[in-house]
Order: structure tokens, then sequence, then C-alpha cells
């Protein structure tokens, strides 16, 4: 889908690009007739459903297929990439252009250092001696922000953290100063904060150097915060390309206006359910004529027959709308919403330079601590007298120290002296970065893991150490959901016989269970004709739904969602968080709400935990805490959310927090936070803050410096 005006030679031009697989049940068409251009110095956001065939793309754009079939144009500045031999390629990729991959651990070899990895592209491409090579990895590891870079270039990828790993490809990526950088879901896997360095970084390299950026993702904040323009992909194809400020702001493309609708927005004080896309992806191995939208179309649903008709047989060809000068694959486009005004300046990234990380002025000037009360035990769960449904004190888990290779590795205290309060009816959000504990601490609740120390009480029983058998009667009111849909359901079991084990465990009859499976299925969306099939026939959002109905065989009161909709597509995330909002309501249940997505956690939650190395730091009411944050470490993860509107981003100041959480096996001593902290002084290195009541009451936080506002 080339843009309505084109120079001679932008930096990449894509047109009708196509790549086709052979399997056993024949050819699948991943990509089918998508362009673009990508210019010197711009970002263009790539985005779509998993399969929609944005990887797929990149791929081509690097020459990286290998078992394809790969037709259309490729050019990068006016030069033909597709039909070059392997070694001409090659003398191209790393040195004029340069991919980052979603997986760094992957992407990086094991059995050599990172210094050697970088070094070797730029001995292979200028071919310079190791020396040179190796000083070079080092400038390029401390350009990107890794700290003692001399150092940590003679270490290997296990050596490094997430953040740590992704700088350290990036760095890779630009040793010998390429012209394009096409980066595929460079920060799918990372926490929104160091996701938020990643994108900061990008920013500034691609104003300093003048990149041209790809960005593959389908994260529509991240494309919000970095994207010049904005090309939509829907089953292999190209929906709608545009300006980011006019694809946000007005949608033309059906499909386009359904992503929208589905995110949950930070920013939005709406609790109304998402309006989620119905039904699934197209699969490619199962091709139909027509628009690819059109079974999911509710413009084409409420079209009339013709219409309908139309896009059921044939299919749309790009074409421009009225505007801000985009095109769209649309047989019933959406009209053009009046637009508020010109943009002004540039997103987080790109147009007007990256923007400055900033800590916000009651950040940088700390109050002293607030004169309250003693701290309460937990963050309390309600104020009506009743006993909570779940009660946790003092909750510990270390992991013993042990030998690895001939080295020790030190005891980790992953979780260490937690407490928390759940009633009957509520769901309490657990947020906090990678390894801080809260899936750990999950885990321990359901007796998964046996806790250290500390009791968890259920329904007013201490349940912390009874036995397997003591516990069997127990776990019928106490479920878990996991995060990996797939990974929990065995394969080698029936739907039926999946959602029935709860039960049959429980000493129901299997005539009794195989109803009950039925019901459930019904229950979450599914349907009973469902219950003969097996896991691997059922797309992710299908997996979790089938999860879901496994969790309330047992009629639970307590379900400990772990994570529920991270590994899902924001249109199926919508469906699966509708869901367990409605079956919340109308079953009564009570949610622990693990997960990293704040904006998903504001949506379901009536009150919030922020854990950080192992301990709540801060607890309270959502509005009060995602309003009015009282702990530095909040504050920090609110602004670092994206948010799926460019004007909204460019207006942000944004706090960057700089390193990343010390390892539970060293912890720093007194404020867990204090290395990373803005307003750390003398008496945070060295006393350890207890939860304290903030404000009015409503939360809780263990800072002594909070924000009282």
């Amino acid at each position: 889908m080339p843009p309505t005006t084109e120079p001679d030679h932008p930096l990449l031009r894509v047109h009708d690009l196509r790549v086709a697989f052979d399997t056993p049940a024949g050819t699948v068409q991943a990509v089918d007739g998508v362009s673009f251009t990508v210019e010197a110095g711009r970002t263009l956001g790539l985005v779509g459903e998993s399969g929609s065939g944005k990887s797929v793309t990149s791929l081509a754009v690097m020459g990286l297929h290998r078992r394809a079939h790969v037709s259309g144009s490729v050019t990068l500045a006016g030069q033909e990439l597709l039909g070059l031999t392997d070694r001409r390629f090659g003398r191209l990729r790393g040195r004029r252009m340069a991919m980052v991959f979603q997986d760094p651990l992957s992407a990086l070899h094991p059995a050599y250092t990172v210094g050697e990895q970088i070094a070797e592209a730029h001995r292979h491409h200028f071919g310079s001696g190791r020396r040179v090579a190796r000083r070079r990895a080092v400038e390029m590891l401390g350009e990107v922000g890794i700290p003692e870079p001399g150092r940590r270039a003679g270490e290997y990828a296990h050596q490094f953290s997430g953040g740590m790993r992704q700088r350290a490809m990036i760095a890779m990526a630009l040793a010998c100063e390429p012209e394009l950088l096409v980066a595929d879901e460079p920060t799918t896997a990372l926490d929104v904060t160091v996701q938020a360095q990643i994108l900061e970084l990008i920013a500034r390299l691609q104003q300093e150097r003048g990149l041209g950026v790809l960005m593959i993702t389908h994260d529509l904040g991240v494309v919000a915060r970095v994207a010049h323009e904005v090309l939509v992909m829907y089953g292999g194809r190209g929906a709608e390309q545009a300006p980011v400020d006019e694809l946000f702001h007005s949608p033309a493309h059906p499909y386009t206006r359904g992503l929208l609708d589905s995110l949950p927005r930070l920013d939005d004080p709406d609790d109304a359910p998402l309006r989620a896309i119905p039904g699934s992806p197209p699969s490619p191995a199962e091709p139909r004529a027509g628009c690819p939208f059109a079974p999911r179309c509710p413009r084409a649903a409420a079209a009339t027959v013709p219409e309908r008709a139309r896009c059921a047989g044939e299919s749309p060809r790009p074409r421009g709308v009225p505007g801000g000068g985009r095109l769209v694959a649309c047989h019933l486009p959406l009209p053009a919403a009046p637009h508020p005004g010109p943009p002004g300046g540039a997103p987080g990234t790109g147009r007007g330079g990256p923007m400055k990380p900033t800590y916000s002025k009651s950040l940088r000037s700390p109050a002293g601590p607030e004169e309250t009360g003693p701290a309460p035990d937990s963050g309390t769960a309600g104020d009506d007298g009743a006993a909570p449904l779940l009660s946790v004190r003092g909750l510990v888990k270390t992991f013993p120290g042990r030998r690895v290779l001939g080295r020790a590795v030190a005891p980790v205290r992953a979780v260490d002296g937690v407490d928390l309060e759940l009633a009957a009816g509520e769901t309490l959000g657990l947020v906090g970065e990678s390894g801080c504990g809260k899936s750990t601490t999950g885990r321990m609740l359901v007796r998964l893991l046996e806790p250290t120390a500390g009791a968890v009480e259920f329904e007013g029983r201490d349940i912390t150490h009874l036995s397997q058998r003591e516990l069997r009667p127990v776990r019928q009111h106490l479920q878990i959901i996991f995060q990996d849909p797939h990974a929990s359901l065995n394969p080698r079991q029936t739907v039926a016989r999946i959602i029935s084990e709860p039960l049959l465990v429980q000493g129901a009859t299997v005539r009794a269970a195989r109803d009950r499976a039925a019901e459930l299925l019904d229950l979450v969306g599914l349907g009973s004709e469902h219950l003969d099939r097996h896991p691997y026939q059922f797309s992710g959002g299908q997996a979790q739904r089938i999860g879901i109905a496994r969790a309330l065989a047992t009629g639970p009161r307590l379900i400990v969602a772990d994570e529920p909709v991270s590994a899902l597509d924001v249109s199926v995330q919508a469906q699966v968080v509708n869901l367990m909002e409605r079956l919340g309501d109308e079953l009564g249940l009570s949610f622990l709400f693990i997960a990293h997505d704040l904006s998903v956690v504001k949506r379901v939650c009536d009150r919030v935990a922020v854990m950080y190395l192992g301990r709540i730091v801060e607890i309270g009411d959502k509005r009060e805490l995602y309003d009015r944050p009282a702990h530095p470490y909040t504050r920090a993860l609110l602004s670092a959310v994206p948010l799926p509107d460019p004007a909204a981003e460019r207006r942000r100041e944004r706090i960057l927090l700089l390193g990343d959480p010390p390892s539970p096996a060293a912890p720093p001593s007194g404020c867990g936070f204090h290395p990373r902290c803005p307003k750390a002084q003398a008496v945070c290195r060295t006393e350890r803050p207890l939860l304290q009541v903030v404000g009015s009451g409503a939360r809780t936080a263990a800072c002594h410096f909070p924000e009282t506002g």
C-alpha cells in the first residue's frame, strides 16, 4: 500500500510483496500483495493480530526466508533486493540494513560472549582487526546504555537481564551504522519500564543517525509513541495505511476501529465493557474469497444484501479516502471524523526528537514523611466489618542456594513478607516488573508452592500447613488460571476430560462431569460441540476460555488469575477480559488478578497492590492509586504505560527508571527501590520503610517520602 506521494528513491520500498509456503496441506499464502515505504529518519509502524503476516513481511525484507516463494519488489535506496544471491545479500545485511528480533535470548549465541558477537559483525563488514572490533563493541554497549561496557562485553547472554539483552541486540544491529533498522516486536517480552527505556533508546539513535525504522508490533500504544505512519495488516494484506495522528483520531477501516476499541486505556475513566472484535483472525491455510475481515466486520453485517455480497465475494483494493491522505482496503470505509486540529510536535520518538527522560517536579523535590498512624495489617479489603475471604500474613518464599557447575548460587528471597486481604466478590490486582514475586505469591496462595514462612487463611481457616488430602476439599473453592493457555492444557486429553478432571478428583461421576463441562463451555462462549476436540485445535483465546472453564468447574469462590491475558492479541484479550468481568458479577467470584499490564488491571480490579523485589510497596483503591500514586515506583510504572493516542503521548511527562531491578539473591539494604529512586536520601539506604496510610486513607505505601496529594 504505497503512500499517495513518494520520492524517486525512498529508503525502503516494498511493492506487491507476496510470500507463500509449501505445506503438506498445500500452498499457504502468508503475505498477499503488501506495499509500503519507509523514509530515512522516520518510523513506519506495522501492526495487526498474530498471523496477520507482520513478521513474515519483515523476514522477507531482510532476505531471511529460505524455503518460501517470495515475489514482488523490495528496494533499498533504489536497489532491488529480491533475487540477490545469499552472498550479495549478506554484504547488505548488517551493513546497510539490520534487524532486532523479538527474543534476544534466542537470537544471541550462548557459547560466545556478547562482545564477541557484536565485534564479529564489524570484522565481517569492515575487515577490522580483533582489537579494533572489540573496541567498537565496547563503544556500542556504552552507547546503548549498558553500565561498565568493558566488563559486560566479556559476559555471556545468560548473564544479562532481558532489557540488557535487548540493548545488546540493538548494539549489534547498529554496530555497522546501517541505514534501515527492522525491529520485530522489540519490546513485547519486556516490562513496561524497560520498554520505555528501549523505545527512548531507539528514538535517540534514530535522531542522531537518521535511521529509517520499520517497527513491527501488536501494541498500539507503542505505535502511538514511536511511529510517523502506520500500516495495519489483516489476513496477510494491508488493511489501512495513514499518518499516525490521522489513523488514531479517525480510523477508516472497521478493523482498525475495532483494534482501537478493544484496548483498555489508562486514561479512560469509563468502566464499560470493552468493545471486542467478535470471532478470530482467519487462518492463512484456509483462504476465502472477498474481504478477509468480512466475517467479523460490523459494517458488513449491517449492510444491504448487495453490499454484503460484495464484501464476501470481492477482494477490496487499496484506495484513497478523504481526510489525511490515507489508503484503505475496504468496500465500506468509515466516514472521516472532524480533526481536532493540526498535530504539534512529535510523538515520544521521531518527529521532534525523542522525549527527554524527566521526573515530575514533585518527584524531584521530596517532602518529609507524612505523620500517620501505625501501619495497617494489609491494606484493608473493605470497611463493612465482614471477615475477608482471603487473608495473608507475612508470606515469605526463599529458594535455597545450590551449586551449579561448581559455583555456589546464593539463596533467593523471592517473596519477602507479603500481607494481603481479599474480600468476597472483590478483584485485587497484583502488579510489578518481572521477578518481583507476583506469580510466586499467587502459587503459594493455592499451595502449588510451599511458603517458607507466613500464613494463608482462606474462609477463616489457616491452609498453610494442610496436607494434600486435607487441601482437596479446599481446592474446590480455590482455583488458578495460568498465563500460557496451551502449556497448561494436556495436549493428549479432550476438552471434556480437561474440564471434567477437577470434578472427578472431587468425586463426581463421569456422566455428571461431562454434563457440567458442556454447561461450562456454553458459559465461556465456546459451545458444547467442542467437547471432544483437543487443545491444538484451538486459538490462544479459545484455549484460555477452556482454562477458565476448568477453573470454574468446581464452583470456586476465589480464582488466582496469573497473567491470564498477557499472551493474547488485543482483540482476543478484550473478549477474555469481558468474560472474566461478567463471570465475576454473575457468579460472585473473587479474583487475585496478577498482571504487568496496568491498563488491563485498571479495567478489571477494585484495588491494586504494587510489588517490588518481593514486597508490597503500595496498595489501595484503584482510583486513588492511579490518580494519585504515592510511591515513586508506582508513579514510574504508570508513566511508562504507552497510551494509544499520539497527541496524549506528546503531552505526557514520562519518568524513565534507570537500570534493572536488583537481584533478589543480593537485595540492597534499606528500601529495595532506592538504587533507582530519584527521591532516595540517606535514610532510604539504611532503613526499610513500612506500609503507612497515605492521604485520605484509601491506600498505603512503603516509602519514607510518599506523595500525599
